[in-house]
Parts: C-alpha cells; sequence; structure tokens
C-alpha cells in the first residue's frame, strides 16, 4: 500500500508538470513565434516547467518520468532556441514592433499632408494663397489619424487667416512720392 501511494504521487506530479509545460512554455513558446510573424520581437519566452526529479519504483511510471524530462529538455532547448534568435533580430534590424503606429502615420504624412504642404507652398510662391485641403481617400483618413488630425488644424489656420489686403496701398511708397513731387515742381 506504501508503494502505491508513493506511485500515486509521482503520477500527480507527471500530471502537474504536464500542465505546466503546456499551459506556461508551450503555450508561451506559440504566442512569441506568433508575435515574431507579426515582426513584433517583443515577446519574451520564458521556462517555468522543472523537471521531475524523484523516480518510481514502478518500470512504467519510472519511463514516463524519463520521458517527460527528455520532452522538458528538448522543449526548453526550443525555448532557449527562440529567445536568442529574437535576440539576434532585435540587435540586427532594431524593435520593430515599436515603430508600426509610426511607420503609418509618417507615411501619411509623407505621402499626405507634406505632397499637399509641398503644392500648397508652390503655389503660394506664384502669388496664389488659396488653400485647398485634400487629404486622400475616406479609407486612408480611417487608416491614419493622423490625416484627420491635420485636416482640423488646416481648417483651424483658415478661419484666423485675415481676408486679402486691397490692391490699393495705404500710404504711397517712397518712389511714388518723390514721382509726385518731382512732377509738381
Amino acid at each position: 500500500m506504501l508503494l502505491r501511494r508513493r506511485d500515486n504521487k509521482s503520477i500527480g506530479e507527471l500530471k502537474e508538470r504536464l500542465r505546466s509545460l503546456d499551459e506556461n512554455c508551450l503555450t508561451s513558446l506559440n504566442r512569441g513565434i506568433g508575435a515574431m510573424l507579426d515582426r513584433d520581437l517583443t515577446v519574451r519566452v520564458v521556462p517555468q516547467t522543472a523537471p521531475i526529479e524523484h523516480s518510481s519504483s514502478d518500470p512504467q511510471i519510472r519511463e514516463l518520468i524519463e520521458i517527460f524530462n527528455s520532452m522538458l529538455t528538448t522543449a526548453q532547448d526550443s525555448l532557449q532556441a527562440y529567445e536568442d534568435l529574437r535576440e539576434r533580430l532585435r540587435t540586427n534590424l532594431g524593435d520593430q514592433s515599436c515603430l508600426f503606429d509610426l511607420h503609418d502615420k509618417l507615411t501619411s504624412l509623407r505621402d499626405v499632408c507634406l505632397t499637399g504642404l509641398g503644392n500648397g507652398l508652390d503655389a503660394a510662391s506664384k502669388g496664389d494663397l488659396t488653400v485647398e485641403r485634400q487629404f486622400g481617400s475616406a479609407d486612408a483618413q480611417a487608416k491614419v489619424p493622423i490625416t484627420a488630425a491635420t485636416s482640423r488644424t488646416v481648417s483651424r489656420i483658415d478661419t484666423r487667416v485675415p481676408e486679402p489686403m486691397s490692391k490699393t496701398p495705404l500710404a504711397p511708397s517712397a518712389a511714388e512720392r518723390n514721382a509726385s513731387t518731382t512732377s509738381s515742381t
């Protein structure tokens, strides 16, 4: 009967470690690989399952424990290989994950806003002070919020721009005053 209790304890420990391997180590590795496929190199994977240290007097249970410990070593080697690869990629490529939103916003800024600004400055240099806002399609605005924010900013600027001055000057220039003085004498 004492032998039986000890074997039940070994089987219980084996079940617990198998659950830990599944729910912690392998699930974390799966999540990390998924993140890596999405170009996110920030997901760390840390082994959390310990090997079973004691054995059993029952040869079948002893064999199951040996198989588990061997499987755990292979799984933890895979976790370490993932971590090594992730760190090597981060070193060589940088941490790309934090740049996704920034990349989209900068692309929108370049393709939409700066192009519009360039067109506006070109028109202004030619004397055309009218402002036309064209920020791309509604889809582009929905995908990149900076476009809508820029549109609101330009709208606020439009309300503050004074009306164009009339063509008649308020005071004659120095050249005009000299010309009128010379012609009157």
